[in-house]
């Protein structure tokens, strides 16, 4: 921050090499005129408020839901499409067929009681909001268990369990990290914050 333009600073030596940082052009900070960015403004604002409306439909639709009403019937008086998963294990988890990765969904899919239909909330997937109801359940029977779906479980299972195995090493490498920052930055940063 204190180097003037077309300025190089002094090189930095680290154990990956030396390097130097220069200043090509400085740009004032400062806040743009309406006009300049008026069609970013306009979008964000839009995006901002038809998210609030998505969620405030689902949420509606949710109450419907909660008063007894099918979704089909509430969807249809709001001009909404219904979209139906099919059945699923809970082994593909967090995925859900036709909506994508949930782990909040597909959990509460399968935590549901006998007498309800309703997940009892609104799910934000993928930047759209999800109200689901559980249409069918079907136990598992074993007796349909084959070597295939054997074979893919397995495979399902496996594949969880090392991602589970990796995120928790990444965890321990975090917490036990040590950083070290080359005395030659430390100075550099140093005298950058000085006044």
């Amino acid at each position: 921050f204190l180097l003037g333009e077309n300025e190089l600073a002094r090189p930095v030596m680290t154990e990956d090499g030396i390097f130097l940082f220069g200043l090509k052009e400085r740009e004032p900070s400062h806040i743009p005129a309406l006009e300049d960015v008026r069609a970013q403004v306009e979008q964000s604002y839009r995006q901002e408020q038809g998210k609030a409306l998505a969620e405030k439909a689902a949420r509606d639709l949710l109450a419907g839901l909660e008063e007894g009403k099918s979704l089909a019937q509430l969807a249809g008086d709001n001009k909404y499409t219904v979209e139906e998963t099919g059945l699923f294990a809970s082994t593909y988890s967090p995925f859900v067929p036709r909506i994508g990765s949930s782990e909040e969904l597909a959990t509460a899919a399968f935590q549901v009681p006998e007498d309800s239909r309703s997940l009892g909330q609104v799910f934000e997937v993928q930047e759209r909001f999800v109200v689901a109801a559980v249409k069918e359940r079907k136990p598992a029977d074993l007796a349909e268990l084959d070597d295939a779906k054997r074979a893919e479980l397995h495979s399902s299972i496996l594949i969880r369990k090392q991602s589970e195995a990796v995120e928790n090493r990444i965890e321990e490498l975090k917490a036990s990290a040590v950083i070290e920052i080359s005395p030659g930055l430390q100075d550099m940063l140093n005298k950058e914050k000085q006044p």
